[in-house]
């Protein structure tokens, strides 16, 4: 199920709101995806992936006949894990909309 929220936030909003998204380690993703290592992605790496959110609003969903599609993805909070598979520097994002967000979102998935 995909759901869309969109939160605007001033300067005295809640902590959780200030950041949307964080990096976690490569081992976040070891149960989830196969990925034979990590890499440490810059600042820049961070941005442009940042900056590239808003095209998810345009993927459709592979083997999947409905028109179905997430609105406003720069409102998800996000967890960024940088993975190395088949020998391409990758990053796996993990997104949810319901805010306030699990006060473990900074620690794991």
């Amino acid at each position: 199920m995909l759901c869309t929220c969109l939160a605007l936030y001033g300067p005295g909003a809640p902590s959780w709101a200030q950041a949307r998204y964080v990096v976690l380690p490569s081992n976040a993703v070891d149960d989830v995806i196969s990925h034979q290592g990590t890499w440490v992605p810059q600042k820049a790496d961070i941005m442009e992936l940042d900056a590239s959110v808003a095209q998810v609003s345009r993927l459709q969903i592979e083997g999947f006949t409905s028109a179905l599609h997430i609105e406003h993805p720069g409102s998800y909070f996000r967890q960024y894990v940088p993975v190395v598979r088949e020998g391409r520097k990758l990053f796996y994002v993990s997104a949810f909309c319901a805010g306030p967000p699990p006060k473990y979102w900074h620690q794991r998935l």
